[in-house]
């Protein structure tokens, strides 16, 4: 499994801090502008997690949030959030691209049984 690495300021000066990726997926869901407000969030649901790896996943993060300064965890938070809208923008094209090419290729068939049908009507006595 892949680890994301984010250089940010601690409160102790500049150092490494580790954030897996199952670390940001619980930012991305959980997360809010501010840091503080973040792990006050994560703390109360601690308790509400079902699934041991989440839990552990938000317990590493209101650490990990302790240690890093405000605006350490507001860059960490905008790139993530404009990480996702790009996804969802994508995502979004995507899904738009494929529908709208199956719309065209059902148009097109349509069109040519109209037409073949009129052309094989013809007079009818």
């Amino acid at each position: 499994m892949c680890c994301h690495f984010y250089v940010a300021e601690t409160v102790s000066g500049r150092s490494e801090i580790l954030f897996t990726p199952a670390e940001l997926r619980v930012i991305e869901r959980y997360g809010d502008y501010d840091r503080n407000t973040t792990r006050g969030k994560l703390d109360i649901l601690l308790e509400r997690f079902k699934d041991d790896s989440t839990k552990e996943s938000a317990q590493a993060v209101i650490d990990k949030l302790g240690r890093i300064s405000d605006k350490s965890y507001a860059d960490l938070y905008s790139v993530r959030q404009r990480k996702m809208e790009n996804e969802k923008e994508f995502s979004m094209e995507n899904r738009f691209k494929v529908a709208r090419e199956k719309a065209e290729k059902h148009n097109a068939e349509v069109k040519n049984l109209v037409v073949e049908r009129r052309k094989g009507k013809g007079i009818v006595l």
